[in-house]
């Protein structure tokens, strides 16, 4: 019988009747092709296309049924872990909804005969949860995910107390040795024997000495051990050895030092000297606290803020306690106290963090310590203008240079050493420097500073 044209009624009755699904026994799984009837069936059997897949499909049977298996049972859970994850559900129903797909793999290709088999097989391997009741076979997925998960977990936690049962017998078995040693005795908790019961129980807190007793003392006493050498203490020295001159004035002699025009003095009197200069340095701490808060404060700039209180506190706690006292002598300044208060030294490379100087011309430039005419005070050489400035060490930071760079410690036991910086830790706020003596580590920013080399 020939075939129908296109687009006659036949054609068309044929279309339809192939779009939509037929019976699953006329389908061969080899070819892919689905017959409409037993006679279209027995005619694609008796194909010469139709033999040739049957001779490849002999020659390795275990090989098409397995492949056939796989893909079978990968669609089958695909629908269970997509669809029925959290479900008991009938077999059957599945079973109806995976073969609605015109392109499933069908079950006489598996090596699974009845729905029932593979029932039982999911269940076997521990895929899935099954039950047999009247109405049939029912399955439950297994999420075997959730059950690897679960499983590492436990591990850990089993580890973890492995873990501290072994700190635990490790603990016990030294407290063994330490008590057979006879090094180790428990704390034995005894009544409280008191002879007068109406006796009062009195404290006595040790007493204070004040900082200038301790200074007098040192003085009069046995000289300590001799310190290591470092520029803080010779610009000390050389600070009293001036002082004493000019009959307890300090003078700045700028022009000795070629730096002498062009010079913006905008350094006050010392913050030690009277209660007026306390004043205006608490003024300018809160008007730069007042500033900041304005904005969002960086970690640098929040160490420094307090860093500036806790000078503050101390200034006006002298003032209070000995009000308006005379100045020392050069000879009575301890050398621990000049180093305390001031960092700035020549050579360092600071930041001007002064917004009022010149309209804010200033405000987070770099520049270079040329100069420190006295304590506090310092000549600044700006890097990008050339202009020279004379600022207190208040309206100044540390600058903090790159990876290798050359630094100057100015704070803490080690100031004065120079070195390499090392590393930078953003997350504690710290830097490691190397020296001569050794490496730095834990070093605050403004402990270190940048060193320019003389030009």
């Amino acid at each position: 019988m020939p075939r129908a044209e296109a687009g006659t009624p036949k054609w068309l009755a044929n279309k339809m009747k192939a779009k939509g699904l037929q019976k699953l026994r006329w389908y061969c799984q080899m070819c892919q092709k689905q017959c409409r009837d037993e006679n279209g069936f027995k005619c694609h059997r008796m194909s010469e296309g139709h033999q040739r897949m049957m001779q490849t499909f002999i020659q390795s049977p275990g090989k098409f049924l397995d492949a056939f298996s796989r893909e079978f049972e990968e669609g089958f859970m695909k629908l269970m872990r997509t669809k029925y994850s959290r479900q008991r559900v009938l077999a059957n129903t599945v079973y109806c909804e995976f073969i609605s797909d015109k392109n499933h793999i069908h079950m006489n290709s598996t090596i699974w005969v009845t729905l029932s088999g593979f029932c039982q097989y999911l269940g076997r391997t521990g895929k899935c949860k099954i039950d047999h009741t009247e109405k049939g076979w029912y399955v439950e997925y297994i999420d075997q995910e959730k059950i690897k998960r679960e499983q590492e977990l436990e591990a850990k936690r089993a580890y973890e107390l492995t873990e501290e049962e072994r700190q635990k017998a490790e603990i016990a078995e030294r407290v063994e040795k330490a008590q057979a040693a006879g090094l180790y005795r428990e704390a034995e908790y005894t009544e409280l024997m008191r002879e007068d019961p109406d006796e009062k129980i009195a404290f006595k807190m040790p007493e204070v000495r004040l900082k200038a007793e301790k200074t007098e003392e040192g003085e009069e006493g046995a000289p300590g051990p001799s310190k290591p050498r470092n520029l803080f203490a010779e610009l000390a020295k050389q600070r009293r050895a001036e002082k004493a001159q000019n009959n307890g004035t300090v003078g700045a002699s700028s022009n000795a030092n070629g730096h002498g025009e062009g010079i913006v003095d905008v350094s006050g009197p010392d913050a030690s000297a009277s209660a007026s200069a306390s004043a205006s340095f608490s003024g300018q701490l809160d008007r730069r606290a007042d500033e900041k808060d304005k904005r969002k404060l960086s970690a640098l700039e929040r160490l420094r803020l307090e860093n500036e209180e806790r000078k503050l506190k101390k200034v006006k706690t002298e003032t209070n306690s000995t009000p308006t006292p005379a100045p020392a002598p050069a000879s009575a300044v301890k050398q621990e106290d000049v180093e305390e208060e001031t960092w700035l030294s020549e050579g360092l490379v600071v930041k001007v963090v002064l917004k009022d100087l010149a309209g804010g011309k200033y405000y987070k430039k770099k520049g270079k310590v040329t100069n420190v005419p006295k304590p506090f005070t310092g000549d600044i050489r700006m890097l990008d203008s050339g202009d020279v400035l004379r600022l207190d060490e208040t309206h100044l930071e540390t600058v903090i240079p790159n990876v290798g760079g050359r630094v100057r410690i100015v704070k803490g036991v080690h100031r004065g050493e120079e070195g390499v910086l090392k590393a930078v830790h953003l997350e504690q706020f710290c830097a490691t420097v190397e020296t001569a003596a050794g490496v730095r580590e834990g070093m605050q920013y403004e402990q270190v500073c940048k060193l320019m080399a003389d030009e």
